[in-house]
C-alpha cells in the first residue's frame, strides 16, 4: 500500500492545500524541495505521523490508492504502509542531547535507539543497586566489627577473670574465639533443646 496523494487544511503552514489534477501522485521514490518556509518539514511530519501512528490535528486527508484516511484517525488505523522518516524532528530526538550538543556516539535506526535507551536505563539501575550494595556492605562490616568487639570484651572482661584459677584450667587462656564458638553453638539451639 502506497501513499498516493494528500490534502492539508489548517495544519501549521498549510491553510488549504488540495492535490490538483496536474500534480502527479507519489510514487515509490519522491523528491520534495522548495524554499525555506514553504512546508517541507510539515509534509515530513505528516509522513512521520504515519510512521509513528500519531494523530494529526487540523484537516489532513491521506489517500492510499482507493482508500482515504483522516490524519485524526492515524493512531487507531490498523493498516498503514511502512514509512521511515529522517528529518529535523528525528535528528532533534535521536542525535542531539537536550543541550543541543551532538552526542559522542549516535545510533541510526529506531530499534538501535530504543536498545540504547534501555542500556542507559539499566546502567542507571545498576548504579542505584551499587549504591544500595555499598551501603549494606558498610553496615554489615560495622556489625561484624561490633560483634568481634563484643566477643572480645565478654571473653576478657566477663568470663576469663571470673572462671580462671591456678593450675590447669581452660579458662586461663579463654579468649574471643572461645566465646564466639560457644555463642554460635547457643544460637543453633532450638526451643526444644533449651527445654531439655
Amino acid at each position: 500500500m502506497l501513499l498516493t496523494k494528500l490534502s492539508i487544511r489548517n495544519f501549521r503552514i498549510f491553510k488549504d492545500f488540495s492535490w490538483s489534477s496536474s500534480l502527479p501522485t507519489f510514487s515509490k521514490k519522491n523528491l520534495i524541495y522548495g524554499w525555506n518556509g514553504t512546508g517541507k518539514s510539515t509534509v515530513t511530519d505528516v509522513f512521520r505521523a504515519i510512521e509513528k501512528k500519531q494523530t494529526l490535528t487540523g484537516n489532513v486527508l491521506l489517500n492510499f490508492g482507493e482508500r482515504n484516511v483522516l490524519g485524526s484517525n492515524l493512531a487507531i488505523e490498523s493498516s498503514l504502509p511502512k514509512v521511515k522518516v529522517f528529518n529535523k524532528t528525528y535528528v532533534e530526538e535521536n542525535i542531539f542531547t537536550p543541550e543541543k550538543r551532538v552526542t559522542s556516539i549516535f545510533y541510526l535506526g529506531e530499534e538501535s535507539i530504543e536498545k540504547q535507551k534501555e542500556i542507559v536505563t539499566h546502567r542507571n539501575s545498576i548504579s542505584e543497586y551499587d549504591k544500595s550494595y555499598s551501603k549494606l556492605k558498610t553496615e554489615k562490616d560495622k556489625q561484624e566489627r561490633d560483634f568481634e568487639k563484643f566477643c572480645q570484651d565478654k571473653a576478657n572482661d566477663s568470663i576469663k577473670p571470673v572462671l580462671r584459677s591456678s593450675g590447669t584450667n581452660s579458662y586461663n587462656t579463654y579468649n574471643k574465639t572461645n566465646f564466639k564458638t560457644k555463642a554460635e553453638s547457643f544460637g543453633k539451639l532450638t526451643h526444644d533443646d533449651l527445654q531439655n
